[in-house]
Protein backbone atom coordinates (compact mmCIF):
# COMPACT_ATOMS: atom_id res chain seq x y z
CA UNK A 1 0.00 0.00 0.00
CA UNK A 2 2.94 2.55 0.30
CA UNK A 3 2.87 3.11 -3.41
CA UNK A 4 -0.61 4.01 -3.43
CA UNK A 5 0.00 6.80 -0.66
CA UNK A 6 3.13 7.86 -2.08
CA UNK A 7 0.60 8.68 -5.36
CA UNK A 8 -2.49 9.39 -3.38
CA UNK A 9 -0.29 12.13 -1.15
CA UNK A 10 -1.21 15.29 -2.01
CA UNK A 11 2.63 16.92 -0.94
CA UNK A 12 5.64 16.06 -1.71
CA UNK A 13 6.90 15.87 1.65
CA UNK A 14 5.10 12.97 2.34
CA UNK A 15 6.16 11.25 -0.69
CA UNK A 16 9.77 12.02 -0.01
CA UNK A 17 9.03 10.76 3.46
CA UNK A 18 7.94 7.32 2.28
CA UNK A 19 10.31 7.09 -0.24
CA UNK A 20 13.08 7.33 2.18
CA UNK A 21 11.23 4.67 4.47
CA UNK A 22 11.05 2.03 1.12
CA UNK A 23 14.51 3.43 0.69
CA UNK A 24 15.76 2.54 4.49
CA UNK A 25 14.57 -1.14 4.71
CA UNK A 26 16.35 -4.12 3.48
CA UNK A 27 14.42 -5.73 1.38
CA UNK A 28 13.67 -5.51 -1.89
CA UNK A 29 10.61 -3.77 -3.12
CA UNK A 30 8.88 -3.50 -6.27
CA UNK A 31 5.89 -2.38 -7.65
CA UNK A 32 3.79 -3.63 -10.55
CA UNK A 33 0.66 -3.53 -12.42
CA UNK A 34 -1.26 -6.67 -14.38
CA UNK A 35 0.52 -6.05 -17.50
CA UNK A 36 4.11 -6.45 -15.08
CA UNK A 37 5.02 -3.01 -15.73
CA UNK A 38 7.45 -1.64 -12.80
CA UNK A 39 5.50 1.40 -10.75
CA UNK A 40 8.27 1.76 -8.14
CA UNK A 41 11.83 0.08 -7.28
CA UNK A 42 13.33 0.66 -4.36
CA UNK A 43 17.09 1.61 -3.95
CA UNK A 44 18.04 -2.10 -2.78
CA UNK A 45 16.32 -3.53 -5.77
CA UNK A 46 17.41 -0.85 -7.81
CA UNK A 47 21.38 -1.86 -6.80
CA UNK A 48 20.53 -6.06 -7.37
CA UNK A 49 19.21 -5.01 -11.07
CA UNK A 50 21.40 -2.52 -11.69
CA UNK A 51 19.20 -0.11 -12.85
CA UNK A 52 16.65 2.84 -11.86
CA UNK A 53 14.58 2.40 -14.97
CA UNK A 54 10.79 1.97 -14.32
CA UNK A 55 7.51 1.21 -16.94
CA UNK A 56 9.71 -2.05 -17.88
CA UNK A 57 8.55 -5.31 -17.59
CA UNK A 58 9.36 -7.70 -14.80
CA UNK A 59 9.01 -11.16 -15.21
CA UNK A 60 8.02 -13.38 -12.46
CA UNK A 61 8.00 -16.85 -11.83
CA UNK A 62 6.70 -18.53 -8.63
CA UNK A 63 9.11 -21.65 -8.55
CA UNK A 64 6.74 -23.18 -5.51
CA UNK A 65 9.12 -23.67 -3.21
CA UNK A 66 9.11 -21.70 0.55
CA UNK A 67 11.79 -21.16 3.04
CA UNK A 68 11.45 -19.50 6.45
CA UNK A 69 7.57 -19.09 5.65
CA UNK A 70 8.81 -17.21 2.19
CA UNK A 71 8.14 -18.12 -1.41
CA UNK A 72 10.95 -18.26 -3.83
CA UNK A 73 10.54 -16.28 -7.20
CA UNK A 74 12.81 -16.11 -10.33
CA UNK A 75 13.07 -12.48 -10.92
CA UNK A 76 14.04 -11.30 -14.37
CA UNK A 77 14.38 -7.38 -14.85
CA UNK A 78 17.31 -5.31 -16.68
CA UNK A 79 18.51 -8.69 -18.06
CA UNK A 80 19.31 -9.61 -15.07
CA UNK A 81 18.00 -13.27 -13.63
CA UNK A 82 17.53 -13.16 -9.56
CA UNK A 83 16.27 -15.65 -7.43
CA UNK A 84 14.52 -14.33 -4.52
CA UNK A 85 12.43 -15.23 -1.28
CA UNK A 86 9.58 -13.01 -0.57
CA UNK A 87 6.04 -11.96 -0.38
CA UNK A 88 3.80 -11.10 -3.22
CA UNK A 89 0.68 -8.90 -1.56
CA UNK A 90 -2.41 -7.40 -4.30
CA UNK A 91 -3.97 -4.26 -2.69
CA UNK A 92 -5.67 -3.19 -5.82
CA UNK A 93 -7.28 -4.95 -8.51
CA UNK A 94 -4.73 -3.80 -10.84
CA UNK A 95 -1.15 -3.27 -8.59
CA UNK A 96 0.55 -5.70 -6.56
CA UNK A 97 4.05 -5.96 -5.01
CA UNK A 98 6.35 -8.33 -3.88
CA UNK A 99 8.79 -7.55 -0.63
CA UNK A 100 12.01 -9.56 -1.04
CA UNK A 101 15.38 -10.67 -0.25
CA UNK A 102 17.95 -12.17 -2.95
CA UNK A 103 17.99 -16.01 -2.14
CA UNK A 104 21.91 -16.28 -2.25
CA UNK A 105 22.30 -13.11 -0.36
CA UNK A 106 20.04 -14.66 2.33
CA UNK A 107 21.70 -17.95 2.93
CA UNK A 108 25.08 -16.41 3.01
CA UNK A 109 23.64 -13.87 5.60
CA UNK A 110 22.33 -16.85 7.86
CA UNK A 111 25.78 -18.65 7.22
CA UNK A 112 27.53 -15.69 8.40
CA UNK A 113 25.39 -15.31 11.76
CA UNK A 114 25.85 -19.02 12.13
CA UNK A 115 29.29 -19.35 11.85
CA UNK A 116 30.22 -16.19 14.02
CA UNK A 117 31.97 -16.37 17.24
CA UNK A 118 28.55 -16.47 19.02
CA UNK A 119 27.22 -18.72 16.07
CA UNK A 120 27.34 -22.68 15.80
CA UNK A 121 27.82 -23.50 11.92
CA UNK A 122 31.23 -24.66 10.68
CA UNK A 123 31.82 -23.06 7.29
CA UNK A 124 30.60 -25.80 5.02
CA UNK A 125 27.72 -26.85 7.06
CA UNK A 126 25.35 -26.33 4.40
CA UNK A 127 21.46 -27.08 4.27
CA UNK A 128 18.11 -25.88 3.35
CA UNK A 129 16.58 -29.37 3.53
CA UNK A 130 14.34 -30.63 6.30
CA UNK A 131 16.42 -33.65 6.91
CA UNK A 132 19.21 -31.36 7.23
CA UNK A 133 17.68 -29.11 9.57
CA UNK A 134 16.21 -31.79 11.74
CA UNK A 135 20.12 -33.25 11.85
CA UNK A 136 21.31 -29.60 12.80
CA UNK A 137 19.07 -29.34 15.33
CA UNK A 138 20.21 -32.62 17.02
CA UNK A 139 23.61 -31.63 16.43
CA UNK A 140 22.30 -28.47 18.64
CA UNK A 141 21.02 -30.33 21.16
CA UNK A 142 24.03 -33.19 21.95
CA UNK A 143 26.85 -31.19 21.16
CA UNK A 144 27.48 -29.65 24.64
CA UNK A 145 27.73 -32.81 26.22
CA UNK A 146 30.68 -35.52 26.33
CA UNK A 147 28.66 -38.18 25.04
CA UNK A 148 30.26 -40.81 22.25
CA UNK A 149 28.74 -40.13 18.82
CA UNK A 150 28.29 -42.22 15.78
CA UNK A 151 27.72 -40.73 12.16
CA UNK A 152 26.67 -43.08 9.74
CA UNK A 153 25.89 -42.17 5.81
CA UNK A 154 27.46 -42.79 2.23
CA UNK A 155 30.53 -41.80 1.17
CA UNK A 156 30.72 -38.16 0.52
CA UNK A 157 27.44 -37.12 3.07
CA UNK A 158 29.78 -34.94 4.85
CA UNK A 159 30.01 -37.05 7.86
CA UNK A 160 33.64 -35.49 8.73
CA UNK A 161 31.54 -31.81 8.33
CA UNK A 162 28.96 -32.92 11.10
CA UNK A 163 32.19 -34.23 13.33
CA UNK A 164 33.50 -30.54 13.22
CA UNK A 165 30.41 -28.85 13.90
CA UNK A 166 29.83 -30.97 17.41
CA UNK A 167 33.10 -30.14 18.35
CA UNK A 168 32.28 -26.24 17.47
CA UNK A 169 29.70 -26.29 19.09
CA UNK A 170 30.84 -28.18 22.14
CA UNK A 171 32.95 -26.94 25.40
CA UNK A 172 36.42 -28.54 23.61
CA UNK A 173 36.20 -25.83 20.73
CA UNK A 174 39.33 -23.95 21.70
CA UNK A 175 40.78 -27.91 22.33
CA UNK A 176 42.31 -30.08 19.02
CA UNK A 177 40.20 -31.17 16.47
CA UNK A 178 42.01 -34.73 15.41
CA UNK A 179 40.64 -36.82 12.39
CA UNK A 180 42.04 -39.72 12.00
CA UNK A 181 41.19 -42.10 8.43
CA UNK A 182 41.20 -45.49 9.97
CA UNK A 183 41.25 -47.40 6.97
CA UNK A 184 44.21 -45.39 5.49
CA UNK A 185 46.38 -46.13 8.24
CA UNK A 186 48.89 -49.70 7.51
CA UNK A 187 47.68 -52.49 10.33
CA UNK A 188 51.16 -52.92 11.47
CA UNK A 189 51.45 -49.51 11.68
CA UNK A 190 47.67 -48.65 13.95
CA UNK A 191 49.22 -48.76 17.42
CA UNK A 192 51.99 -46.51 17.28
CA UNK A 193 49.93 -44.02 15.27
CA UNK A 194 46.92 -43.76 17.98
CA UNK A 195 49.22 -44.72 21.29
CA UNK A 196 52.68 -43.24 20.11
CA UNK A 197 55.76 -44.60 21.34
CA UNK A 198 58.98 -44.24 23.75
CA UNK A 199 62.47 -43.59 22.33
CA UNK A 200 63.95 -47.14 21.15
CA UNK A 201 60.93 -48.50 21.23
CA UNK A 202 61.62 -50.14 17.78
CA UNK A 203 63.78 -51.09 14.17
CA UNK A 204 63.24 -47.76 12.48
CA UNK A 205 61.09 -45.91 14.85
CA UNK A 206 61.83 -42.23 15.66
CA UNK A 207 64.62 -41.77 18.16
CA UNK A 208 63.05 -38.55 19.61
CA UNK A 209 59.83 -41.15 19.94
CA UNK A 210 55.93 -39.84 19.39
CA UNK A 211 52.95 -38.79 20.38
CA UNK A 212 50.26 -40.85 19.03
CA UNK A 213 46.68 -39.48 18.42
CA UNK A 214 44.84 -39.79 21.45
CA UNK A 215 47.43 -38.04 23.20
CA UNK A 216 47.45 -35.30 20.13
CA UNK A 217 43.39 -34.59 21.20
CA UNK A 218 43.56 -34.13 24.66
CA UNK A 219 41.01 -32.21 25.59
CA UNK A 220 39.92 -32.16 22.74
CA UNK A 221 38.10 -34.13 20.14
CA UNK A 222 39.18 -37.19 18.57
CA UNK A 223 37.23 -38.33 15.16
CA UNK A 224 37.71 -41.86 13.94
CA UNK A 225 36.38 -42.00 10.24
CA UNK A 226 35.68 -45.24 8.30
CA UNK A 227 35.86 -47.17 11.72
CA UNK A 228 34.54 -50.35 10.11
CA UNK A 229 37.75 -50.97 8.78
CA UNK A 230 39.71 -51.09 11.71
CA UNK A 231 41.27 -54.79 12.42
CA UNK A 232 39.72 -56.86 15.32
CA UNK A 233 42.63 -56.48 17.59
CA UNK A 234 42.94 -52.81 17.86
CA UNK A 235 39.17 -52.80 18.43
CA UNK A 236 39.90 -54.65 21.55
CA UNK A 237 42.78 -51.96 22.46
CA UNK A 238 40.13 -48.54 21.50
CA UNK A 239 37.52 -50.39 23.63
CA UNK A 240 39.93 -50.34 26.81
CA UNK A 241 41.20 -46.54 26.34
CA UNK A 242 37.17 -45.69 26.19
CA UNK A 243 36.44 -47.71 28.69
CA UNK A 244 39.67 -46.55 31.33
CA UNK A 245 40.60 -43.21 29.70
CA UNK A 246 44.04 -44.14 30.22
CA UNK A 247 46.89 -45.28 26.77
CA UNK A 248 50.44 -46.17 27.47
CA UNK A 249 52.99 -45.66 24.80
CA UNK A 250 54.49 -48.02 22.91
CA UNK A 251 57.30 -49.42 25.12
CA UNK A 252 56.49 -47.77 28.07
CA UNK A 253 54.54 -48.85 31.25
CA UNK A 254 53.63 -45.47 31.99
CA UNK A 255 49.49 -44.97 31.95
CA UNK A 256 48.69 -41.49 30.37
CA UNK A 257 45.24 -40.36 31.73
CA UNK A 258 43.51 -38.86 28.99
CA UNK A 259 39.91 -36.73 28.46
CA UNK A 260 39.12 -37.12 24.67
CA UNK A 261 35.47 -37.13 23.06
CA UNK A 262 35.12 -39.60 20.47
CA UNK A 263 33.26 -39.70 17.39
CA UNK A 264 33.40 -42.43 14.99
CA UNK A 265 32.40 -42.27 11.78
CA UNK A 266 31.51 -45.35 8.81
CA UNK A 267 29.87 -45.62 5.83
CA UNK A 268 29.19 -49.75 6.14
CA UNK A 269 26.76 -51.54 8.41
CA UNK A 270 28.36 -52.34 11.42
CA UNK A 271 25.60 -53.87 12.78
CA UNK A 272 25.88 -57.06 9.77
CA UNK A 273 29.81 -56.10 10.45
CA UNK A 274 28.61 -57.61 14.22
CA UNK A 275 27.11 -60.34 13.05
CA UNK A 276 29.67 -61.94 10.68
CA UNK A 277 32.06 -61.31 13.92
CA UNK A 278 34.23 -58.37 12.10
CA UNK A 279 33.35 -55.94 14.14
CA UNK A 280 33.00 -56.31 18.44
CA UNK A 281 29.55 -56.08 19.50
CA UNK A 282 30.98 -54.44 23.01
CA UNK A 283 32.85 -51.67 20.84
CA UNK A 284 30.20 -51.44 18.83
CA UNK A 285 27.17 -49.89 21.38
CA UNK A 286 30.32 -48.03 23.32
CA UNK A 287 30.55 -45.91 19.99
CA UNK A 288 26.88 -46.06 19.31
CA UNK A 289 25.80 -43.92 22.36
CA UNK A 290 23.95 -41.12 20.12
CA UNK A 291 23.74 -42.35 16.63
CA UNK A 292 23.64 -39.90 13.54
CA UNK A 293 22.73 -40.43 10.41
CA UNK A 294 23.42 -37.72 7.43
CA UNK A 295 21.49 -38.26 4.14
CA UNK A 296 22.20 -39.13 0.77
CA UNK A 297 22.08 -36.07 -1.41
CA UNK A 298 19.66 -37.73 -3.50
CA UNK A 299 17.52 -37.83 -0.46
CA UNK A 300 17.40 -33.79 -0.25
CA UNK A 301 17.23 -32.60 -3.42
CA UNK A 302 15.98 -29.25 -1.53
CA UNK A 303 20.08 -28.97 -0.39
CA UNK A 304 21.11 -29.99 -4.14
CA UNK A 305 20.75 -25.87 -5.67
CA UNK A 306 22.58 -24.44 -2.41
CA UNK A 307 25.69 -26.43 -2.93
CA UNK A 308 25.90 -25.89 -6.55
CA UNK A 309 25.50 -22.26 -6.18
CA UNK A 310 27.94 -22.72 -2.88
CA UNK A 311 30.43 -24.57 -5.12
CA UNK A 312 30.17 -22.45 -8.16
CA UNK A 313 31.06 -19.36 -5.83
CA UNK A 314 34.07 -21.12 -4.45
CA UNK A 315 35.46 -21.95 -7.37
CA UNK A 316 35.13 -18.80 -9.68
CA UNK A 317 36.63 -17.14 -7.05
CA UNK A 318 39.43 -19.57 -7.17
CA UNK A 319 39.69 -19.35 -11.01
CA UNK A 320 39.22 -15.49 -11.31
CA UNK A 321 36.17 -15.77 -12.71
CA UNK A 322 32.40 -14.35 -12.99
CA UNK A 323 29.68 -16.67 -12.03
CA UNK A 324 26.17 -15.14 -12.51
CA UNK A 325 23.50 -18.24 -12.64
CA UNK A 326 22.69 -21.61 -12.86
CA UNK A 327 20.25 -22.15 -15.80
CA UNK A 328 16.88 -23.80 -14.32
CA UNK A 329 17.54 -26.72 -17.33
CA UNK A 330 20.80 -27.84 -15.51
CA UNK A 331 19.29 -27.35 -11.89
CA UNK A 332 16.53 -29.91 -13.28
CA UNK A 333 19.65 -31.87 -14.39
CA UNK A 334 21.06 -32.15 -11.02
CA UNK A 335 17.58 -32.92 -9.44
CA UNK A 336 17.34 -35.80 -11.67
CA UNK A 337 20.49 -37.29 -11.12
CA UNK A 338 21.32 -40.24 -8.21
CA UNK A 339 24.43 -38.35 -7.06
CA UNK A 340 26.33 -41.64 -5.70
CA UNK A 341 29.29 -39.73 -4.87
CA UNK A 342 27.17 -36.97 -3.11
CA UNK A 343 27.99 -33.84 -1.83
CA UNK A 344 31.53 -34.64 -2.84
CA UNK A 345 30.46 -35.66 -6.55
CA UNK A 346 28.63 -32.62 -6.87
CA UNK A 347 31.69 -29.91 -5.73
CA UNK A 348 34.19 -32.46 -8.28
CA UNK A 349 31.09 -31.27 -11.17
CA UNK A 350 30.82 -27.49 -10.08
CA UNK A 351 34.97 -27.57 -10.65
CA UNK A 352 34.33 -29.25 -14.09
CA UNK A 353 31.53 -26.38 -14.95
CA UNK A 354 33.31 -23.51 -13.69
CA UNK A 355 36.70 -24.78 -16.04
CA UNK A 356 34.16 -24.35 -19.13
CA UNK A 357 31.74 -21.43 -18.01
CA UNK A 358 32.72 -18.33 -21.02
CA UNK A 359 32.24 -14.65 -19.58
CA UNK A 360 28.28 -14.44 -19.66
CA UNK A 361 29.01 -16.37 -16.13
CA UNK A 362 25.55 -18.94 -16.76
CA UNK A 363 26.26 -22.44 -16.21
CA UNK A 364 24.37 -24.03 -19.46
CA UNK A 365 23.84 -27.89 -20.42
CA UNK A 366 27.00 -27.60 -22.72
CA UNK A 367 29.04 -27.44 -19.38
CA UNK A 368 27.58 -30.19 -18.23
CA UNK A 369 30.26 -33.73 -17.57
CA UNK A 370 29.60 -36.26 -19.79
CA UNK A 371 27.80 -38.75 -17.59
CA UNK A 372 24.83 -36.24 -17.11
CA UNK A 373 21.77 -36.75 -19.81
CA UNK A 374 20.64 -33.48 -21.59
CA UNK A 375 17.34 -32.32 -22.28
CA UNK A 376 14.83 -34.98 -22.57
CA UNK A 377 15.93 -38.33 -23.98
CA UNK A 378 18.78 -40.41 -23.25
CA UNK A 379 21.48 -40.03 -25.60
CA UNK A 380 24.75 -38.67 -23.86
CA UNK A 381 26.74 -35.09 -24.14
CA UNK A 382 29.22 -36.53 -26.10
CA UNK A 383 27.22 -38.24 -29.10
CA UNK A 384 25.56 -34.87 -29.08
CA UNK A 385 26.19 -31.62 -31.97
CA UNK A 386 25.90 -28.41 -30.84
CA UNK A 387 22.81 -27.79 -33.27
CA UNK A 388 21.01 -30.51 -31.41
CA UNK A 389 21.44 -29.33 -28.21
CA UNK A 390 20.71 -25.37 -29.17
CA UNK A 391 17.31 -27.22 -30.67
CA UNK A 392 16.61 -29.34 -27.70
CA UNK A 393 16.86 -26.31 -25.82
CA UNK A 394 14.90 -23.42 -27.67
CA UNK A 395 12.20 -26.38 -27.93
CA UNK A 396 12.18 -27.46 -24.42
CA UNK A 397 12.28 -23.44 -23.40
CA UNK A 398 9.47 -23.12 -25.84
CA UNK A 399 7.49 -25.79 -24.77
CA UNK A 400 7.41 -24.42 -21.43
CA UNK A 401 7.01 -20.80 -21.59
CA UNK A 402 5.24 -20.59 -24.78
CA UNK A 403 5.91 -18.77 -28.09
CA UNK A 404 4.66 -15.62 -27.71
CA UNK A 405 6.76 -12.29 -27.86
CA UNK A 406 6.88 -11.75 -24.25
CA UNK A 407 7.66 -15.74 -23.82
CA UNK A 408 10.71 -15.51 -26.29
CA UNK A 409 12.22 -12.36 -25.16
CA UNK A 410 12.18 -14.51 -21.62
CA UNK A 411 14.03 -17.24 -23.59
CA UNK A 412 16.50 -15.36 -25.02
CA UNK A 413 17.21 -13.62 -21.70
CA UNK A 414 17.66 -16.98 -19.67
CA UNK A 415 19.66 -18.38 -22.82
CA UNK A 416 21.86 -15.27 -22.61
CA UNK A 417 21.20 -14.49 -26.34
CA UNK A 418 19.43 -11.53 -28.41
CA UNK A 419 15.82 -11.81 -29.32
CA UNK A 420 17.07 -11.58 -32.99
CA UNK A 421 19.13 -14.61 -32.38
CA UNK A 422 16.68 -16.54 -31.02
CA UNK A 423 14.16 -16.00 -33.93
CA UNK A 424 17.24 -16.32 -36.47
CA UNK A 425 18.01 -19.58 -34.86
CA UNK A 426 13.64 -20.65 -34.45
CA UNK A 427 13.67 -20.14 -38.11
CA UNK A 428 17.64 -21.30 -39.08
CA UNK A 429 16.34 -24.63 -37.75
CA UNK A 430 12.72 -24.99 -38.63
CA UNK A 431 11.91 -25.37 -34.88
CA UNK A 432 8.17 -25.93 -34.35
CA UNK A 433 6.14 -23.75 -31.73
Amino acid sequence: QAYLYLEASTTQSKKDFLNTILNKIEDGVIIYNNDLEVLYINEVAQNLFETTLTKEVIFIENLKDTFLEKQEFSLIYNNKKIKVLGTEFQFSSFEKALIFREKKALHNSILQILNSTTGTLVKDFIFYSDSMKKLYDRIDKISKNPSTVLITGESGTGKEIVARTIHMNSNRVNNPFIAVNCGAIPDTLLESEFFGYVKGSFTGADPRGKIGKFELANGGTLFLDEIGDMPLYMQIKLLRVIQERKIIRIGSNQLIDIDVRIIAATNQNLEKLVEIGEFRKDLYYRLNVVPLEVPPLRARPADIFIFAEHFAEKYATLFNKRFFNISTEVLKTFENYSWPGNVRELENTMEYMINLMDERGILLPIHLPQKFLVVENNFKLEDKTLKNMEIEMISALLKKYGNSTENKKEIAKILGIGIATLYRKIEQYNIKH
